[in-house]
């Protein structure tokens, strides 16, 4: 009662599960170097340290990257080979970070291979709230092609990795209340 912390817009507009216009969208929005929170690169970069297996990435990719929520990449063929929708694509003319967000949906026959075979090169990041593995048949299907779960697929956790890129966030945003706000509520 005494400092309203109980007040969330998201519950409020029952939001919490939609993964594709809550998540994916702010989780973007965040990551993007040109987001209307005007902070450069700065998220991106502290989303990049939290995930060991994005190290590497080069410091021109972080003023050059390009966000993408829900990336059409064609339709989807007979074999699931190819097509559908991305979730959350970070690349610039070089590198690709493709990520498939997970709230309660159910894995999609041959997703992750689809992206994959789009962003051959791409890091693809798969996050669920618990970190869980994605069903096998997301990434493997009947034609014989496969990804191999722990060289191709990077689990990501709501639970450890957002909450602590989220925490390292809120760090820079001391001056910045209505950001900072947002990252308390989310």
């Amino acid at each position: 009662k005494i400092t309203g912390e109980n007040f969330n817009i998201f519950s409020i507009m029952r939001a919490e599960n939609d993964e594709v216009r809550t998540h994916s969208r702010i989780i973007a929005e965040f990551l993007n170097p040109k987001g209307i929170h005007n902070q450069g690169s700065v998220f991106l970069k502290l989303f990049f340290e939290e995930i060991a297996s994005l190290n590497g990435i080069t410091e021109d990719f972080y003023s050059n990257a390009q966000v993408l929520v829900e990336e059409h990449i064609g339709t989807i063929d007979k074999d699931y080979s190819e097509g559908g929708f991305i979730d959350i694509v970070i690349k610039d003319s070089k590198s690709q970070v493709v990520i498939e967000n997970k709230i309660y949906a159910a894995d999609q026959k041959g997703q992750l291979l689809r992206y994959k075979n789009n962003y051959p090169n791409c890091k693809l990041i798969y996050l669920t709230l618990e970190g869980k593995e994605p069903c096998q048949s997301s990434y493997k299907i009947e034609n014989g092609q496969e990804l191999n779960l722990e060289n191709d697929i990077i689990l990501v956790s709501y639970r450890n990795h957002v909450k602590n890129w989220i925490e390292k966030c809120l760090e820079k945003t001391h001056s910045l209340p209505i950001i900072r706000e947002t990252l308390v509520q989310y």
